[in-house]
């Protein structure tokens, strides 16, 4: 499952400020690389665990999923995400949301005999 969104403010890139952007659905391993590549945060009360914070987990994780359109070469990564305007993380975080979406949808009616869990309230 793949959306296309458009950056706020965009990103420059040799020249160029890239807007449009592919999202694609998120596996596990993107959560395990985000998680792996995030920088941690010192906590007093997790004496010798990593700690993240939450919001840039979920942009190391969109760096797993997100290319831009006009440069699929370029590897984007949670660094440069961070490096981006305030808003253009609304939008990745609502392109992340609307891929989740669609795809919990697609799959949804695959089979009547598919075995699922019970909805989460997160």
């Amino acid at each position: 499952m793949i959306t296309e969104h458009d950056l706020a403010v965009g990103f420059e890139h040799d020249g160029q400020v890239l807007k449009r952007f592919v999202m694609r659905a998120a596996t596990i391993a993107d959560s395990i690389a985000a998680v792996s590549k995030a920088p941690t945060v010192d906590d007093k009360d997790f004496v010798g665990a990593a700690v993240h914070n939450d919001l840039t987990v979920r942009i190391f994780k969109a760096a797993e999923q997100l290319q831009f359109v006009d440069a699929p070469e370029l590897a984007v990564t949670g660094e440069m995400l961070l490096d981006l305007a305030d808003e253009d993380a609304d939008v990745i975080i609502a392109a992340q949301d609307d891929v989740a979406k669609k795809r919990k949808a697609a799959l949804s009616g695959l089979s009547p005999t598919t075995t699922s869990l019970p909805a989460s309230d997160s």
